[in-house]
């Protein structure tokens, strides 16, 4: 379900495969501007070491696909356990919820796009409603609005409202 391989793909996503958009995204530096120089050093830095990491735990071994692949099994695997319980051990929140809730956030709440998040939004529409869910029930409306599910996030808002 939730284990390092989830975090590790994650990981890669950000700090490998994506690291100068994801600098962009936290920033707000425009996607059509040049990073700084000193971010893209920074970048490259923690590209190298990401990548380095990865492969010394083992998860940095397999290609691109089978990265992902993995990572989105275990997504699957968090939707079948969830099941059709309001969380995950059944109708109350639990500290469980609070660990899935912050590796699901992670992955379908940031503004990079990557497979993990598109599957996601695409097979698993459950996960995003069970972060509301979980929001909702521990946060209630307390806190401002953080929420941004990106570009997959709302093609999917879109087609559930026609």
């Amino acid at each position: 379900m939730v284990s390092e391989h989830t975090v590790a793909c994650m990981g890669y996503s950000r700090n490998v495969e994506n690291v100068e958009y994801t600098f962009r995204a936290y920033t707000g530096i425009p996607v059509d501007s040049p990073l700084p120089l000193f971010m893209r050093l920074i970048a490259r830095l923690v590209k190298r070491s990401t990548g380095k990491r990865l492969k010394l735990q083992g998860l940095g071994r397999h290609t691109r696909d089978e990265i992902y692949e993995i990572g989105c099994r275990d997504l699957k695997a968090i939707a079948d356990f969830l099941g059709n319980k309001p969380f995950m051990m059944g109708d109350k929140p639990t500290t469980v919820d609070a660990s899935v809730f912050a590796i699901l956030a992670s992955i379908m709440w940031i503004p990079v796009e990557f497979p993990m998040k598109s599957h996601a939004y695409q097979e698993l529409p459950v996960l995003d409603q069970y972060l509301h869910r979980v929001r909702k029930q521990v946060w209630g409306n307390t806190v401002e609005t953080w929420y941004t599910g990106g570009e997959e996030a709302a093609r999917m808002y879109t087609r559930l409202d026609q």
